[in-house]
């Protein structure tokens, strides 16, 4: 017995059954009470642990985040905001998301962390972050025929479900904000290519120069990690280039608030002497000094979608997969 077989049976939402079990108060009293009695009659077992061993469902989408960050965070804003908005949207569909990290940078551990999860039967689907260009996670659920969606695309030459965020566009349109503003000299600070969004976020900014008729120059190109340290370091070996950029593009919110204090170590003053645009829209955007112009990618929306993708996979397993893609928005502030 499913949850969305005892919904059936009920002439209920599978949302409404779920909360009805859950015994949320939005649900009324004798609906609650009228689900909990069918539930029992008909044998349905909500208990995650106890459906496994039956051989059935567990109702569970596993995640395995990346290694906690050096600032203390177990992860970046955006994925915060995603991951919240996701798990609302599971609940609503009687479904639980079962979280865990990997330990290292290395792409055998995250996988390891999968395995685990699929080997001891812990989950119905997973959820694979942060996708590469060649990802072994993606192969390894291919491979074991388990359900999965990815925030990210891949290059895999087989097609799977993903929602991501147009990075490309997203970075088209920053670059392009820069020269509108009349700069010529735009740096951009990136995280490794080994990400498949980190190629659509280069690959973006390059096209809008040479779109403009503007030059491309590697010594412009700076790649590293995610924190405001590491765009400290970044922008501060930038800014040592001749000529120096006139506006940075940033990967992150993260780097370009660490970009902006090596611009003011330099005399430069963000916003006036140097444009700088950041992405991810975070809170820190909001209170930096002067407060960040970023892109947003709207990570609560890519959280809901997520989740219907999920419910929809698990639900309704013969549907094709799903893919989605979210538009990131500019978000004007101060900086540049």
């Amino acid at each position: 017995m499913s949850l969305s077989e005892l919904a059936k049976d009920l002439k209920l939402s599978t949302s409404t059954v779920s909360r009805a079990l859950n015994g949320y108060s939005d649900v009324a009293y004798d609906t609650r009470q009228r689900v909990m009695q069918r539930a029992i009659e008909l044998g349905y077992i909500p208990n995650p642990v106890a459906r496994r061993l039956k051989g059935g469902k567990t109702n569970m989408i596993g995640v395995v985040l990346p290694p906690p960050l050096v600032n203390g965070m177990l992860v970046e804003p955006f994925y915060s905001s995603m991951l919240g908005a996701l798990v609302f949207e599971l609940q609503a569909s009687g479904l639980k998301l079962l979280i865990t990290n990997q330990h290292s940078n290395e792409s055998d551990d995250d996988v390891r962390g999968y395995q685990d999860m699929v080997q001891q039967k812990l989950v119905d689907a997973i959820l694979i972050l942060r996708t590469r260009v060649n990802d072994l996670r993606v192969k390894f659920a291919q491979q074991q025929n388990v359900s999965f969606i990815t925030f990210g695309r891949t290059q895999s030459s087989t097609p799977h479900a993903w929602v991501d965020v147009d990075h490309f566009d997203a970075f088209y349109q920053a670059t392009a904000r820069q020269i509108a503003r009349g700069h010529k000299h735009i740096a951009f600070i990136n995280t490794s290519a080994e990400f498949n969004y980190a190629r659509l976020r280069h690959e973006g900014y390059k096209q809008c120069l040479l779109d403009h008729q503007l030059l491309y120059r590697n010594e412009w190109q700076m790649v590293g990690g995610l924190t405001e340290m590491d765009g400290y370091v970044l922008a501060s070996r930038l800014l040592k280039v001749q000529p120096i950029p006139t506006a940075i593009v940033c990967a992150t919110d993260d780097i370009a608030i660490g970009a902006m204090a090596a611009c003011r170590l330099l005399g430069l003053q963000p916003g006036k002497d140097i444009s700088l645009i950041g992405y991810g829209n975070t809170p820190g955007a909001t209170y930096s000094s002067p407060p960040l112009t970023t892109m947003d990618p709207f990570p609560k929306e890519n959280g809901k979608q997520l989740g219907i993708f999920f419910s929809r996979r698990i639900f309704q397993p013969g549907e094709a997969d799903f893919q989605h893609l979210q538009q990131a928005r500019l978000i004007v502030r101060e900086s540049d």
